[in-house]
């Protein structure tokens, strides 16, 4: 990542050097153990990453509250559900070996057949369980990352508390093999109102 400058994604009003993540206003707005977290993230160089997947998690947080939460929250996980697809499109097939190149390109068919209702979670989780027992594997990372393959489009009844902070985990977990600039620019791509926009909970 370079020291290019941006405007803090959070108040949208602020330039700043992108790998701070978020300004110095924004940062104070944080409880102690959230300032430790963005320490964290600024030294590890992933902090403009988390700046906006957590600003899209924080957006999802909000819509549940909405007066039309039922039409909005559709809208999200479809988005949700489809932008991961995407990042995960970026992975080599090897990653996930031995399932075959056209096991995983039916599976991330009836990924998306699911986005659009066409598709049960029945048929989606049956046919993942079946490609999951194919993997083993003792690396922490690809043990996330395979967690995470084989559970994304699932919702709050699977997912648990990660539900509420989807997309700063998977982002998380994906940037070990993923360029980070890619990440966001595909989370960019599927929110594009929540990306251009201050963070709610700071307006």
């Amino acid at each position: 990542m370079t020291d290019k400058q941006i405007l803090c994604p959070w108040c949208m009003q602020i330039k700043i050097i992108s790998e701070k993540g978020i300004c110095s206003k924004c940062y104070n707005h944080l409880d102690s153990l959230e300032q430790k977290n963005w320490h964290n993230y600024q030294t590890s160089n992933y902090a403009e990453l988390m700046a906006l997947a957590i600003k899209i998690d924080t957006a999802f947080q909000f819509s549940e509250k909405s007066s039309d939460s039922e039409s909005v929250l559709k809208q999200f996980h479809q988005s949700r559900i489809r932008c991961v697809l995407e990042m995960f499109k970026q992975l080599n097939n090897t990653t996930f070996k031995p399932i075959t190149s056209e096991e995983l390109e039916q599976y991330k068919h009836l990924i998306k057949e699911y986005s659009e209702q066409t598709r049960t979670d029945e048929e989606l989780n049956q046919f993942s369980i079946v490609l999951r027992q194919k993997l083993s594997t003792n690396n922490p990372q690809l043990q996330n990352i395979y967690t995470t393959f084989f559970s994304f489009w699932c919702g709050e009844e699977i997912l648990d508390w990660s539900y509420f902070q989807y997309f700063e985990i998977i982002t998380g977990n994906l940037k070990f093999l993923i360029p980070i600039e890619k990440l966001i620019e595909i989370m960019q791509k599927h929110f594009p109102v929540i990306s251009s926009n201050p963070i709610k909970q700071l307006n």
